[in-house]
């Protein structure tokens, strides 16, 4: 087994090097590399653990020093599931026994859009608070884990009960409605700039967030992250009102503050998503207007060229 990772490229998850024989979980686990979304997501500010740029991304092990900040999570030996179990949950439920390896995303804009006003209400500048949008197709499999498959795996070596907080709680709340997309890395992630680009919460603010989904800056929100997104996504699918022009006009806008015109269209699209009106058959043709139209993508809205036969 594999104890470091390449100072250059990033640290992968391998849990396939974990034997059958030691780990009768290991199916569950091996599905945790799969099928990651070809976007992610992570919100940082001056208070975010590690480091966070558009050129990589590192833990606070890595920032730190630490001894273990190579070692992948799951084949460094001696295995002990417990210590993972253990390591997981540290990390996702922020009980900061551990100096940290792991890196959090989500492939939620709605839970991290919330999470940027949450901090910005707790005392951050907008100003400071930056949304980042890799495209991970530019990593080879590994470089990320989808967490509830590697909670489903390790909860039943967790020496925390399950009336506590604990991965066996977490467990519970993440495979019933309050999964929020969570993904993760260790170590540093390299980033390549033409695949990756972030925007501040203030950017967005400014480019009309505040309107198209108003909710999402609510004072009375519930205190945890997790029951004011269940609010946030019951209002998202509640409006009777049907999309308007003015309603993509606000998404285009918004996906033009990122400066990477690569992630300006799939933005759009995921701006509309939060966007509490009704899509009706009107509004394909109506996204395909506004957007031909836009100064914001003339030149980038072309036909594929089919070859002839």
């Amino acid at each position: 087994m594999s104890l470091e990772g390449s100072e250059t490229g990033p640290i992968v998850f391998r849990p396939g090097a974990i034997h059958l024989q030691d780990f009768p979980q290991q199916a569950i686990l091996k599905q945790c590399t799969t099928n990651i979304p070809r976007f992610l997501f992570r919100l940082t500010g001056p208070l975010s653990a590690g480091e966070t740029s558009t050129t990589s991304v590192s833990s606070r092990a890595w920032l730190n020093n630490s001894p273990t900040r190579h070692h992948d999570l799951f084949s460094t030996p001696p295995f002990s599931p417990a210590l993972i179990a253990h390591k997981l949950q540290d990390h996702l439920l922020s009980l900061y026994d551990f100096d940290s390896n792991l890196v959090s995303w989500t492939s939620s804009l709605l839970f991290a859009l919330h999470y940027a006003v949450h901090r910005h209400y707790t005392g951050e500048s907008p100003q400071d608070l930056y949304l980042l949008i890799v495209d991970t197709t530019q990593f080879p499999e590994g470089a990320f884990i989808r967490d509830l498959d590697a909670i489903d795996a390790f909860r039943g070596y967790s020496r925390i009960p399950p009336d506590k907080d604990g991965l066996q709680r977490l467990w519970r709340w993440r495979s019933g409605n309050a999964y929020f997309g969570e993904y993760l890395s260790q170590g540093r992630l390299p980033l390549d700039s033409e695949l990756c680009d972030r925007v501040s919460l203030q950017a967005l603010s400014e480019a009309g967030l505040r309107s198209l989904f108003p909710a999402l800056w609510y004072r009375d929100l519930p205190a945890t992250w997790c029951g004011a997104v269940l609010i946030l996504r019951m209002e998202l699918g509640s409006s009777s009102t049907g999309m308007e022009a003015e309603d993509v006009r606000r998404a285009i806008r918004l996906a033009g503050r990122f400066t990477n015109r690569r992630f300006r269209v799939p933005m759009v699209f995921m701006f509309l998503g939060l966007c509490p009106r009704r899509i009706d058959d009107g509004v394909a043709a109506l996204m395909g207007r506004e957007l031909l139209e836009s100064s914001e993508f003339v030149g980038k809205l072309r036909l594929p060229v089919v070859p002839a036969k």
